[in-house]
């Protein structure tokens, strides 16, 4: 334990995927933590709710992450020997559209220069090898072998519950009013009282620009919707045939499927570019659309024959995305001791652990090989206006 590590009180300010991680991972190094969330680990209220999320060994967004993934897929193991339950499970993924798309052309640029295993499949080969995944016949499908599904919930409630068995301070059901610097430090005013720190980390999600006004015209807080359906056949809703699916055939017939891991459905998620920008995440809707469901049946009737279009199960979320996609993980510049791990625009769960360990390297050494620079904090500047508070609970 370095002499940092037992001196320094650090707050960890939402217990999502990445806050969890963070909290685990912080308290790993030996120091007192305490963790903040207005709800509990693992809730359906955060934006890792429904159950699982998928876990891609390529990224086509940027293949700089291929580190990060790596860790993880380490760190998720780790967390599974620790735990002794089931949280992640293999099933292979298929991003299907046309060769000359850029959900394809990116997937595939993005493997090579990862050197990540992949697999281009023409219709045929794909409805063979995966019964019931029919192509257009102007589609390939880039098949990811490393890809599976983790049971998102779980995994948030582990990670805080080792955290905690780490000498962690796990604050559930604790709302925090206020964050504000004060010499060499900060003071968080919650529903739990007044605590001072030598560290705050924001790992908010969808809140993170209400609680950060110098990302207030960086980050927008989306609803994210997502559908269950009931699988025809046993097979289409087992892991080991029943893989993660990207697929964009036109503006109306884009979507991503994943196996549920309940042995009977399969869960849907629309990828189509709409403005699903919320102002206010308290009391946030949890129901979906008639409109949205319909358009999903719709969708699925069309293209995807295993499931049943009717949903039996319907959910929404809230997540924070940044103007390029691309999370902020670091030390906000003009405010020492203030990290923010955020807006990772509904990509961040795949590589949750490693950027708990980001985070944890940046406040220990400074330095942490994982960064890589479109994630970099000092993407945006800070403004608090000379007053020291950085975020007051509006009236």
């Amino acid at each position: 334990m370095n002499d940092k590590a037992r001196t320094h009180r650090i707050a960890v300010i939402g217990l999502g995927a990445v806050g969890s991680m963070t909290a685990w991972q912080l308290a790993s190094k030996g120091f007192k933590v305490d963790g903040y969330d207005r709800f509990a680990p693992g809730s359906d209220h955060s934006g890792a709710g429904g159950s699982t999320r998928m876990f891609r060994t390529i990224y086509p967004e940027s293949p700089n992450y291929s580190g990060l993934l790596e860790k993880s897929s380490t760190m998720w193991r780790e967390l599974e020997r620790a735990s002794g339950l089931s949280l992640m499970v293999s099933t292979g993924a298929l991003t299907i559209s046309t060769p000359d798309s850029v959900m394809v052309s990116s997937t595939v640029a993005a493997a090579e220069a990862a050197k990540v295993e992949y697999e281009i499949l023409d219709p045929a080969t794909t409805l063979a090898r995966h019964p019931g995944q029919i192509l257009r016949d102007d589609e390939v499908a880039v098949f990811d072998p490393g890809a599976g599904v983790i049971r998102s919930n779980a995994a948030i409630v582990v990670a805080a519950d080792r955290a905690e068995a780490l000498g962690a301070r796990i604050l559930s059901h604790t709302e925090v009013f206020e964050i504000s610097a004060i010499g060499g430090g900060y003071r968080v005013s919650s529903s739990f009282g007044v605590e001072q720190y030598d560290l705050v980390v924001v790992a908010a999600g969808g809140v993170s620009a209400a609680l950060l006004p110098q990302f207030a015209d960086k980050l927008v807080t989306r609803q994210l919707t997502t559908t269950w359906h009931v699988a025809r056949e046993p097979q289409s809703a087992d892991p080991a045939s029943c893989p993660l699916v990207l697929r964009r055939s036109g503006p109306s017939r884009s979507f991503g499927t994943q196996c549920a891991l309940d042995a009977s459905t399969v869960k849907v998620g629309l990828l189509w570019d709409r403005d699903d920008a919320v102002s206010e995440t308290d009391g946030f809707a949890l129901s979906v659309p008639s409109e949205w469901e319909a358009l999903t049946a719709e969708c699925l009737a069309d293209l995807y024959p295993n499931v049943y279009p009717q949903s039996v199960r319907t959910q929404t979320y809230a997540d924070a995305f940044s103007k390029d996609g691309h999370g902020y993980v670091g030390e906000l510049p003009g405010a020492p001791g203030m990290f923010v791990a955020t807006g990772f625009s509904a990509h961040g769960f795949k590589i949750a652990p490693a950027i708990g360990a980001l985070v944890t390297d940046l406040i220990t050494t400074g330095f942490s090989p994982l960064h890589i620079d479109e994630l970099r904090a000092d993407r945006v500047s800070t403004a608090d206006g000379g007053t020291g508070l950085l975020w007051v609970r509006p009236a």
